[in-house]
Protein backbone atom coordinates (compact mmCIF):
# COMPACT_ATOMS: atom_id res chain seq x y z
CA UNK A 1 0.00 0.00 0.00
CA UNK A 2 1.13 3.28 -1.13
CA UNK A 3 0.57 6.95 -1.07
CA UNK A 4 1.56 10.18 -2.92
CA UNK A 5 2.52 13.89 -1.88
CA UNK A 6 2.78 16.13 -5.25
CA UNK A 7 4.69 19.50 -4.43
CA UNK A 8 4.39 22.81 -6.07
CA UNK A 9 8.43 22.53 -6.47
CA UNK A 10 11.38 20.67 -5.97
CA UNK A 11 11.98 22.86 -2.91
CA UNK A 12 8.98 21.99 -1.04
CA UNK A 13 9.27 18.21 -1.95
CA UNK A 14 12.82 18.14 -0.04
CA UNK A 15 11.50 20.19 3.20
CA UNK A 16 7.99 17.71 2.89
CA UNK A 17 9.99 14.29 2.59
CA UNK A 18 12.05 15.59 5.54
CA UNK A 19 8.53 16.31 7.74
CA UNK A 20 7.51 12.43 6.35
CA UNK A 21 10.94 11.43 7.70
CA UNK A 22 10.50 12.70 10.79
CA UNK A 23 7.17 11.35 11.87
CA UNK A 24 8.20 7.77 10.19
CA UNK A 25 10.74 7.36 12.52
CA UNK A 26 8.60 9.04 15.46
CA UNK A 27 6.53 6.00 17.18
CA UNK A 28 4.62 8.04 19.54
CA UNK A 29 3.58 10.45 16.40
CA UNK A 30 1.81 6.74 15.14
CA UNK A 31 0.51 6.37 18.82
CA UNK A 32 -1.36 9.99 18.15
CA UNK A 33 -2.53 8.47 14.65
CA UNK A 34 -4.69 6.02 16.53
CA UNK A 35 -7.98 6.36 18.07
CA UNK A 36 -7.99 6.04 21.82
CA UNK A 37 -8.15 2.80 23.00
CA UNK A 38 -6.98 0.89 19.58
CA UNK A 39 -3.84 -0.43 18.50
CA UNK A 40 -0.84 0.88 20.73
CA UNK A 41 2.74 1.94 19.82
CA UNK A 42 5.88 1.82 22.15
CA UNK A 43 9.31 2.25 21.26
CA UNK A 44 11.05 -0.02 24.15
CA UNK A 45 14.57 -0.62 24.54
CA UNK A 46 15.52 -4.14 25.30
CA UNK A 47 14.15 -4.64 28.95
CA UNK A 48 10.81 -2.95 27.51
CA UNK A 49 11.75 0.60 29.34
CA UNK A 50 10.02 2.99 27.18
CA UNK A 51 11.75 5.75 25.03
CA UNK A 52 11.85 9.29 24.43
CA UNK A 53 13.64 9.71 20.75
CA UNK A 54 13.31 8.71 17.64
CA UNK A 55 13.39 5.13 16.30
CA UNK A 56 16.98 3.54 15.99
CA UNK A 57 18.41 0.30 14.62
CA UNK A 58 18.16 -2.07 17.40
CA UNK A 59 14.78 -0.04 19.37
CA UNK A 60 12.07 -2.23 19.82
CA UNK A 61 8.62 -1.41 18.73
CA UNK A 62 5.77 -2.66 20.73
CA UNK A 63 2.00 -3.69 19.20
CA UNK A 64 -0.58 -4.03 21.13
CA UNK A 65 -4.21 -4.21 19.92
CA UNK A 66 -7.83 -6.07 21.90
CA UNK A 67 -5.02 -7.99 24.48
CA UNK A 68 -2.48 -9.15 22.10
CA UNK A 69 0.92 -8.09 21.44
CA UNK A 70 3.80 -8.15 19.34
CA UNK A 71 7.24 -6.69 19.59
CA UNK A 72 9.37 -6.13 16.37
CA UNK A 73 12.99 -5.29 16.78
CA UNK A 74 14.03 -2.08 13.78
CA UNK A 75 16.17 -4.07 11.87
CA UNK A 76 17.71 -1.52 9.89
CA UNK A 77 16.81 2.52 9.17
CA UNK A 78 18.23 3.23 5.40
CA UNK A 79 18.49 6.34 3.68
CA UNK A 80 19.84 6.79 -0.04
CA UNK A 81 20.28 9.64 -2.00
CA UNK A 82 20.74 9.66 -5.73
CA UNK A 83 21.07 12.81 -6.59
CA UNK A 84 21.64 12.42 -10.39
CA UNK A 85 18.26 11.00 -10.80
CA UNK A 86 17.01 13.83 -8.27
CA UNK A 87 15.47 10.85 -5.82
CA UNK A 88 16.05 10.56 -1.85
CA UNK A 89 14.63 7.30 -0.02
CA UNK A 90 14.17 6.43 3.69
CA UNK A 91 13.38 2.66 4.77
CA UNK A 92 12.45 1.57 8.15
CA UNK A 93 12.50 -2.20 8.33
CA UNK A 94 11.25 -4.32 11.56
CA UNK A 95 11.32 -7.96 12.25
CA UNK A 96 9.40 -9.78 14.94
CA UNK A 97 11.26 -10.86 17.53
CA UNK A 98 12.03 -12.35 20.54
CA UNK A 99 15.17 -10.74 22.41
CA UNK A 100 15.16 -14.42 24.38
CA UNK A 101 15.88 -16.46 21.47
CA UNK A 102 18.61 -15.55 19.41
CA UNK A 103 18.79 -18.66 16.87
CA UNK A 104 15.70 -17.31 15.23
CA UNK A 105 15.86 -17.51 11.40
CA UNK A 106 14.98 -14.11 10.72
CA UNK A 107 13.98 -14.65 6.99
CA UNK A 108 10.72 -16.53 7.95
CA UNK A 109 9.59 -14.44 10.38
CA UNK A 110 6.65 -12.09 10.39
CA UNK A 111 8.26 -7.95 9.11
CA UNK A 112 6.92 -5.28 7.87
CA UNK A 113 9.16 -2.09 5.99
CA UNK A 114 7.94 1.53 5.77
CA UNK A 115 9.38 3.73 2.63
CA UNK A 116 9.30 7.16 2.14
CA UNK A 117 10.88 8.05 -1.59
CA UNK A 118 11.28 11.55 -3.24
CA UNK A 119 11.32 11.89 -6.74
CA UNK A 120 11.52 15.14 -7.92
CA UNK A 121 8.17 16.53 -6.66
CA UNK A 122 6.86 13.55 -5.76
CA UNK A 123 6.96 11.89 -2.59
CA UNK A 124 5.54 8.48 -1.60
CA UNK A 125 5.27 6.69 1.48
CA UNK A 126 4.71 3.09 1.12
CA UNK A 127 4.27 -0.10 3.39
CA UNK A 128 4.69 -3.61 3.08
CA UNK A 129 4.03 -6.67 5.29
CA UNK A 130 6.23 -10.21 4.84
CA UNK A 131 5.27 -13.48 6.33
CA UNK A 132 2.36 -11.74 8.20
CA UNK A 133 -0.89 -13.68 8.78
CA UNK A 134 -3.72 -11.24 9.70
CA UNK A 135 -5.38 -13.80 11.87
CA UNK A 136 -2.27 -14.14 14.40
CA UNK A 137 0.28 -11.13 14.06
CA UNK A 138 0.02 -7.80 14.61
CA UNK A 139 -0.08 -4.94 13.41
CA UNK A 140 -3.07 -5.32 10.83
CA UNK A 141 -2.50 -3.49 7.06
CA UNK A 142 -6.04 -1.41 8.10
CA UNK A 143 -3.67 0.10 10.73
CA UNK A 144 -0.42 0.40 9.33
CA UNK A 145 -2.87 1.76 6.47
CA UNK A 146 -4.02 4.59 8.69
CA UNK A 147 -0.49 5.38 9.97
CA UNK A 148 0.84 5.98 6.34
CA UNK A 149 -2.02 8.13 6.21
CA UNK A 150 -1.50 9.74 9.47
CA UNK A 151 2.55 10.05 8.37
CA UNK A 152 1.31 12.40 4.78
CA UNK A 153 -1.22 14.36 7.00
CA UNK A 154 1.14 15.16 9.86
CA UNK A 155 3.86 16.73 7.07
CA UNK A 156 1.07 18.04 5.49
CA UNK A 157 -0.28 20.01 8.82
CA UNK A 158 3.46 21.15 9.84
CA UNK A 159 4.34 22.47 6.24
CA UNK A 160 1.31 25.04 6.81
Amino acid sequence: MQYHYVAENEDDAADFFVLAKENLLDIDAWQKAMPPSETVFQLTDSHWHPLAHHAHKGNYIRISSNGREMVYQVAAITYDDYPDINTEVLSLTAIANDPDNNEQDTATLPSFIFSITRHSRKVTVAYKSINMDASTHLPADEVMDHILKAILNFAEQQMG
